[in-house]
């Protein structure tokens, strides 16, 4: 064809470079690190939000102070590119003893990931607020319609019922007495039951504004008849208001007394189970019975979180952290504590999410 030339060694060799280094074309290379980076930050960030999360409870169960970061932006540049180098010698034919024409060529790819992350530090007025402002009634309704179920959240997120206790000691760092829980977990085991047999609600009450737990018609009547005897309700009623705080007694409502998130994680970090030889050393609180023996804090958060330790990195286990010469971790099929860990992880994005923090952040080049 008139016009038209081939292509020389080189070109032809940096054409079978590109062809090897892309096989499906330039336009697949883009989509295909997009979605491989998307997959790897997103496991990366929820790791380490998991142990932040893991680290602060064990921070408070030896009575240090959790702190918190949260990834304000992440920005990611790739470069991709390939290339090929030659060399050659001749030597002119008219010479004596002459060395033909003679080349080599290395083809090469290059590839470049240069992440950026930031870091900003929750504090300020508005986060401690969030953190010691008790739960409202409204978030306690909508993990209950996110499909938690009502005894896992009432155990972690309610401190108490009408007067029923539930662990307040609890709330704050570890008491040196065993606080009242029993009741309330009897409790907590009744709605339970009634949720799952469909018998209760939690949402408005009828013709009203005000939230309120609902009785079904067909309700089994003797737990519901239990139910009511413990909260001191009046019997026979369809539904029954719920309320924040102490009040006067009222046998039409339900007072309900919240935690706050950093009382919920008090809580869960009373879960942490700390090596014999930290409590002899004084490291952490050791809860005595009137007897003056230790107190198994597993008979109060043992069915909803249980945090274990170990001298070494444990080999299978959800989340692990080392602290203070120890591994704390959940275990991997101790499918009840990963469910409390999901929850807590849920009420601190609920409670800390809507917090814009203008502070100084922390940037990191994470790659060349």
């Amino acid at each position: 064809m008139r016009g038209s030339k081939r292509p020389g060694p080189l070109g032809a060799a940096m054409a079978l470079v590109f062809a090897g280094a892309f096989p499906c074309g330039c336009r697949q290379i883009g989509p295909g690190l997009l979605h491989s980076s998307i997959l790897s930050y997103n496991e990366a960030f929820n790791r380490s939000s998991n142990e932040q999360l893991l680290v602060n409870l064990v921070r408070m169960r030896y009575r240090h102070t959790p702190y918190f970061l949260e990834v304000s932006s992440l920005t990611n540049s790739f470069s991709l590119g390939a290339g090929i180098s030659s060399a050659g010698n001749y030597e002119n034919k008219y010479k004596p003893n002459h060395v033909p024409f003679f080349s080599t060529a290395n083809p090469y790819v290059n590839y470049g990931d240069r992440p950026t992350m930031s870091y900003t530090p929750l504090r300020g007025d508005k986060f401690v607020k969030q953190l010691m402002s008790p739960l409202s009634l409204e978030t306690l309704v909508l993990l209950y319609y996110s499909g938690w179920s009502v005894d896992r959240v009432f155990r972690c997120c309610v401190q108490s019922m009408n007067g029923i206790q539930n662990a307040p000691g609890a709330s704050g760092p570890t008491p040196s007495y065993v606080p009242q829980f029993k009741n309330f977990h009897h409790l907590s085991g009744i709605l339970r039951d009634l949720q799952t047999e469909g018998a209760i609600e939690l949402g408005k009450e009828p013709g009203g504004k005000n939230l309120a737990m609902l009785i079904a018609k067909n309700a089994d009547s003797e737990k519901v008849d239990e139910l009511i005897n413990m909260l001191g309700l009046k019997p026979g009623r369809s539904f029954y208001t719920l309320r924040t705080g102490v009040g006067d007694p009222d046998p039409t409502s339900i007072n309900v007394t919240t935690r706050s998130l950093m009382g919920v994680m008090f809580y869960l970090s009373q879960a942490v189970e700390a090596p014999l030889g930290h409590e002899i050393m004084g490291r952490v609180t050791v809860t005595r019975t009137r007897q003056g023996y230790p107190f198994d804090w597993r008979l109060i958060t043992g069915d909803v979180m249980r945090i274990r330790s170990s001298p070494r990195r444990p080999h299978r286990a959800a989340t692990a952290v080392p602290y203070r010469g120890t591994w704390f971790y959940v275990a991997d099929d101790d499918l009840s504590s990963k469910a409390t860990f999901s929850l807590l992880s849920q009420l601190f994005s609920l409670q800390a999410g809507a917090v814009k923090m203008q502070v100084p952040t922390l940037t990191l080049q994470l790659g060349e």
